[in-house]
């Protein structure tokens, strides 16, 4: 609909839905500096604005689609980073069960608006669907001023004087491995988020099929995205958790690659992979908490750890599509599983530097 309204040709339409996607991996450091300096909850609050902005002015003519498009990949940017600090100082008390009711709710709202917004746009146009978002967005930044008053304190992680003076984490080898994990995690997600439907057809089933079976894809992984924070907060729960993320991808793609128009392997790989990618990206967002030591740290190391993995998850979709001009969908789905492979043997590592820093080892 937008390509036709604003006669824009395919390249122009990649970049467009690229800005995103580069806003996550060039700007979430800049991302965790603001909220330090100016605070996790002010951040979040004119983010939650200039969002509702800029979903209000893209749809009135092309350069305000790609000022709007920026404006709002700049504060999910924002918002993909400074959460995990504003859990930290708000909700520190359970800050794992909140990041659980974050990640679910993510899901859910996403899953929610895929669902709605070609009917929407169908029946009231899509420039009105489109601003329809924008009323989320100033909803939930009306419901952050008044549920949380500005004489609410934040609460300190930790304090300065109960640790050695910090060294930038783009210097610590953890949180360089807790990135590349982040990353690679991210890769296969947006890889799969972006193919999986594309996959499916060319293994017989209908488009309509196809988006089926990508829901279940999609909302298999809620309950995991409750259960990981919890279950992370517990060191034994930690290991077994990362190999039942490897059996999620190796049984999800061998179900994958070996169906043709099957309907119960192809829901038991929608399942499989579903609960794999919710599951290691829960994970990763509950070990930028778990590895940051102080309130200040979890912004830097956020920043750090989703700027690695977005610049990955961009490239994901452009090179696996790519690679399919030469090469099977099938191979694909092998070298999406070796990536799978390196993301368990990074999350094995982060477990063990985890441990280590709960020893006081650095």
């Amino acid at each position: 609909m937008i390509q036709d309204q604003f006669h824009l040709s395919s390249s122009v339409s990649g970049i467009l839905m690229t800005i995103p996607l580069l806003c996550f991996g060039l700007f979430s450091a800049f991302a965790g500096k603001l909220g330090k300096i100016f605070g996790s909850r002010l951040i979040i609050l004119i983010s939650l604005v200039l969002m509702g902005l800029g979903d209000i002015l893209r749809v009135y003519s092309v350069d305000l689609m790609f000022l709007g498009t920026l404006l709002v990949g700049l504060t999910i940017t924002v918002l993909n980073v400074l959460l995990p600090l504003f859990l930290v100082e708000y909700a520190s008390e359970n800050v794992r069960g909140y990041t659980g009711i974050y990640s679910v709710s993510m899901n859910i709202w996403a899953a929610i608006g895929s669902a709605v917004i070609v009917p929407i746009a169908n029946a009231i146009g899509w420039q009105l669907a489109v601003q329809i978002f924008s009323v989320v967005a100033l909803i939930a930044a009306v419901y952050l001023r008044v549920v949380l008053p500005n004489n609410v304190t934040p609460k300190s992680k930790s304090t300065n004087k109960e640790l050695p003076e910090s060294i930038s984490v783009w210097k610590q080898g953890r949180i360089w491995t807790l990135a590349l994990f982040m990353g690679m995690q991210s890769f296969v997600f947006y890889g799969l988020l972006t193919w999986i439907p594309t996959i499916f057809i060319s293994k017989g089933f209908s488009t309509s099929e196809a988006g089926l079976l990508l829901g279940i894809f999609q909302l298999v992984g809620m309950p995991a995205s409750y259960f990981v924070p919890v279950l992370s907060e517990k060191k034994s729960a930690r290991a077994p958790l990362i190999w039942s993320i490897a059996a999620g991808y190796g049984l999800g793609i061998a179900c994958l690659v070996s169906i043709s128009k099957n309907w119960p392997i192809a829901i038991l790989s929608a399942v499989l992979l579903g609960y794999a990618v919710a599951a290691v990206f829960t994970y990763s967002v509950s070990l930028i908490t778990l590895s940051s030591r102080t309130s200040a740290e979890t912004a830097d190391v956020s920043g750090m750890v989703q700027t690695v993995g977005y610049l990955l998850a961009a490239v994901s979709p452009v090179l696996l599509g790519s690679l399919h001009a030469s090469l099977s969908w099938n191979v694909i789905l092998m070298i999406v599983l070796v990536v799978g492979a390196i993301v368990i043997g990074l999350g094995l590592a982060v477990n063990r530097n985890l441990a280590k820093q709960n020893r006081g080892v650095d």
